[in-house]
């Protein structure tokens, strides 16, 4: 019997050679799993009697025993967005003015990214109770940490129980896998798996901070950068983007869970800009229509403040799919008009004013 190609890479794979029947490659099977030990969990343990919630080291954002992964584009506040978290639960007030945290919570921090100097001074900014020390540690470039090393690994574990740590935040992802290559698929998947076990061993909230890469895709969820199994093997996915003045937040990935609402957070400065008081608040995001009506309020409010614009600039500051919706309404409306294909956008204040 003459061996197929699937036959053949099978028996390849396995180090045999020759034709393969399809009893005695389930006998050799058979006998090559009796030898791994593996048992199924059984079903008493798989299922609780009681269905349990998340249960929240950040609320709406990073769940305890699970790994999260942050992404977004460079300076769009991703690192501001979990030191909101920390002022709040220092505080003990709601996280973005919203969500009550279930429990006070305590944050390690370890930070390859900013300034030392720049997080303090955002920290106070941001209202970090500089009296409650036990609820944050935080470190800056940290010898000895990362998640794709054993000892890396043992060292994270070490400081968790130690602080008896509820969140810990890596800032930023290719700091924390300095040993993998972000494309490389062979190192990515197994680096993330053990990552992912410590967390839920820990019983502790995993945050990576990573980001976009330059071009943008349709899909959202391929917005991260690098190897599709940094997305696979992060129990939760949320992307941080800019929408004119406001961020917003969105559930992207969501495991076991029902997915959060998507956010639309405002930075608020009271005073000086570069050191007055800063306030994250948030909103559960509106409706389609709702949406829509906000952005032909600001396709209008643009166009009245910098007269005729070109769809290059209204799109940096409304996006390329409300801004479309928006101006066919408003042309249709009569509202906005344009001399030409491909020329600036213009308001009709006579048709406003009706």
């Amino acid at each position: 019997m003459s061996k197929t190609k699937a036959e053949a890479s099978t028996a390849a794979a396995l180090g045999r050679s020759g034709p393969i029947e399809d009893f005695e490659f389930a006998k050799e099977w058979d006998e090559e799993a009796k030898g791994q030990g593996r048992k199924p969990t059984p079903l008493s343990e798989l299922i609780n009697a009681v269905v349990t919630p998340p249960r929240w080291a950040i609320p709406n954002l990073a769940a305890r025993g699970r790994l999260t992964t942050l992404y977004a584009s460079v300076g769009t506040g991703k690192s501001t967005l979990y030191w909101e978290a920390i002022a709040a639960n220092s505080q003990g007030r709601d996280f973005l003015h919203l969500y009550p945290f279930e429990e006070a919570q305590v944050f390690i921090v370890y930070d390859w990214e900013n300034h030392a100097e720049d997080v303090g001074n955002m920290w106070q900014r941001l209202g970090v109770n500089a009296s409650r020390g036990d609820t944050v540690h935080y470190f800056k470039s940290p010898e000895g940490i990362s998640l794709d090393t054993s000892e890396g690994r043992a060292e994270v574990e070490a400081d968790v129980l130690q602080f008896k740590a509820t969140c810990v935040v890596f800032d930023n992802r290719d700091a924390a896998f300095p040993q993998t290559g972000e494309n490389e698929g062979s190192q990515v998947v197994p680096a993330m798996k053990a990552a992912q076990s410590l967390a839920e061993k820990l019983d502790t909230a995993f945050l990576l901070v990573s980001h976009e890469p330059k071009a943008q895709y349709a899909n959202h969820k391929d917005n991260l950068r690098g190897h599709t199994g940094w997305g696979q093997h992060s129990d939760h996915l949320y992307r941080l983007y800019q929408r004119g003045d406001l961020r917003k937040l969105s559930h992207e990935k969501h495991r076991a869970m029902s997915k959060r609402p998507e956010l639309a957070i405002r930075f608020e400065v009271e005073g000086h800009p570069d050191t007055g008081t800063v306030t994250l608040k948030a909103e559960e995001a509106a409706t389609k229509d709702s949406n829509l009506l906000a952005a032909k309020e600001e396709v209008v409010a643009l166009l009245t403040e910098h007269g005729p614009m070109n769809w290059g600039a209204l799109e940096e500051k409304v996006g390329s799919t409300l801004l479309r919706r928006a101006l066919k309404a408003l042309t249709k409306e009569g509202h906005v008009g344009q001399a030409g294909k491909r020329q600036p956008y213009f308001l009709n204040q006579g048709a406003l004013q009706k």
